[in-house]
């Protein structure tokens, strides 16, 4: 009888390390990120000299890696600050983050800059218009 107990705790202690074993193996699920890059209607009017602003930026669902966002496209001469937002969501129209913008001095006219953000997979943008100009040039 006790060869029969050890051969079954034997055998329960296998199949245990074995279970285990396929755990720590066992390739990791994938999180899916569902998140969007709300456009939100982002125009401006800018001087033909050039100016400093902001723009925002809205993400909304759900993320599971860090988001980066910044603009291109922006005149030859300006600039745009590059950001992040870290893994979470946003179900309401909460502003996640601000990208700090130098405009150069440009012809007067429209320019179509765009808001980009990345999770690493998957890049998304948002149309921005920039009118130089001033008083009725602008809108």
């Amino acid at each position: 009888m006790g060869s029969v107990r050890r051969g079954i705790g034997f055998v329960i202690g296998m199949v245990a390390v074995l279970v285990i074993g396929l755990a720590v193996a066992a390739p990791a699920v994938a999180t899916t990120s569902t998140w969007s890059l709300n456009d939100i209607g982002q125009k401006f009017c800018v001087p033909q000299n050039g100016t400093k602003s902001y723009l925002l930026v809205q993400v909304s669902g759900t993320w599971t890696s860090t988001i980066t966002y910044g603009v291109r496209n922006l005149p030859p001469g300006s600039s745009g600050t590059v950001g992040t937002i870290p893994p979470g969501s946003n179900d309401t129209s909460t502003i996640n983050g601000f990208i700090g913008v130098t405009y150069a001095a440009a012809p007067v006219g429209d320019y179509h800059a765009e808001v980009w953000a990345t999770d690493g997979d998957t890049t998304q943008t948002t149309p921005v218009l920039l009118r130089y100009g001033t008083g009725s040039a602008c809108w």
